[in-house]
């Protein structure tokens, strides 16, 4: 679930079902606020969803208001997050590791992943 802005005053919220990879909500917005999400969780509830988790950019507010659904940063947000933090030049050896780790993660599969940091191929 995301919100995406076109223009300042302008966005539509969009939940997907990542099996079926369909659209199952969506709202259009001024602003991103937490209780937005709460509201289309809610009602997706009462149409009968079950949440088995969720996938969202990270707001804070939103990751501690969902305690009861497990959560997950997308990993492109997480990916944008780190390069942002950690600038092209950066000078420490934890930062130039770090963006090393994380920028393929966007498109890693999980076996790749795992053989990438667990081998180092």
């Amino acid at each position: 679930m995301d919100t995406t802005f076109f223009g300042r005053e302008f966005g539509i919220l969009v939940i997907m079902d990542s099996v079926s990879e369909k659209v199952i909500y969506h709202q259009l917005v001024k602003t991103e606020r937490d209780e937005y999400y709460q509201v289309a969780l809610n009602r997706l509830r009462e149409k009968g969803y079950i949440i088995q988790s969720i996938t969202c950019d990270g707001r804070r507010g939103l990751l501690r208001d969902l305690f009861d659904t497990p959560t997950q940063m997308c990993h492109f947000h997480l990916v944008a997050m780190v390069m942002r933090k950690f600038r092209k030049k950066h000078k420490s050896a934890a930062g130039k590791a770090l963006k090393i780790l994380v920028k393929p993660l966007k498109e890693a599969q999980k076996i790749n992943f795992i053989a990438i940091y667990t081998y180092g191929i």
